[in-house]
């Protein structure tokens, strides 16, 4: 089973973690920004994030939407389990990610994880996402609009103290309630004011760290650009030797005819 935290990162590729969500991507295609620092196979560094492996690359047809095909183990006779979904990237304040995923439940909307991301290095990349105590406090508050889910946390079994069956026993503490899914629906630009207003108290401390294992594929327009370059490198000395030659007999050729008119006949 996947690691919790990434697979938040993956929008409940692998179930059971909660997190925070957007009805609506911070971008889309129209206004993202295509980093392609982000292309190629990686793997997160803690031992379980290793049995899932994400494939970054632009989405066919489409100006700056990242396609992410998630690639994990699983307890299935066929031992491994592909999902693919989309994600945007924005640049305002942090680098953002939007991912999609469609929510569990019929009659439930798709909606995005957001997340902001920072290169380490050119192959470390760590993802810090949004902590589900600080934004579920902002809708309870009504500074966010959205919805908060909880979890119970049941109190702790009581020791028997050996008092007698007639005596009254000490009452169970309350179940208390902790949040664990946000679902926000307020506008992006609302959701980017609160978290710069908030700064990294917004996000949690631990970062998802991930690790480039494989480079990004050459794409085959790119391998056509630089044959096309290639080629016009090779033409370019041979038509200087053309030039080079044309303008040899050129010369020559007015040479003769000026001597030819400027010899003395016998």
């Amino acid at each position: 089973m996947c690691g919790c935290r990434l697979s938040i990162l993956l929008l409940l590729t692998c179930s059971g973690c909660g997190g925070v969500f957007s009805v609506q991507p911070l971008s889309d295609d129209s206004n993202s920004v295509l980093d392609e620092r982000l292309f190629g196979q990686w793997q997160g560094e803690d031992a379980d994030d290793k049995l899932c492996t994400l494939t970054i690359h632009r989405k066919p047809g489409t100006k700056a939407t990242l396609e992410i095909v998630s690639e994990c183990a699983d307890d299935e006779p066929r031992g491994r389990r592909v999902e693919r979904t989309i994600a945007f990237v924005l640049r305002e304040h942090y680098d953002w990610l939007s991912i999609q995923s469609e929510a569990k439940g019929d009659q439930r909307p798709m909606v995005y994880g957001v997340a902001r991301y920072q290169f380490h290095s050119p192959d470390r990349l760590g993802v810090f996402l949004l902590d589900p105590k600080v934004l579920g406090r902002a809708v309870e508050r009504g500074t966010l609009r959205g919805e908060v889910s909880y979890s119970k946390v049941e109190p702790e079994p009581a020791e028997p103290d050996g008092e007698p069956a007639d005596e009254p026993r000490a009452q169970p503490e309350p179940v208390e309630k902790s949040i664990q899914n946000v679902v926000l629906s307020d506008s992006p630009q609302r959701i980017l004011e609160f978290i710069r207003r908030n700064g990294d108290k917004s996000f949690q401390a631990e970062p998802v760290v991930l690790r480039r294992v494989k480079p990004p594929a050459a794409r085959p327009d790119a391998a056509r650009e630089d044959a096309g370059r290639d080629s016009a490198s090779a033409l370019i000395p041979a038509g200087a030797v053309f030039v080079l030659i044309a303008a040899l007999l050129f010369v020559a050729a007015v040479f003769i005819r000026s001597f030819r008119q400027h010899a003395v006949p016998r």
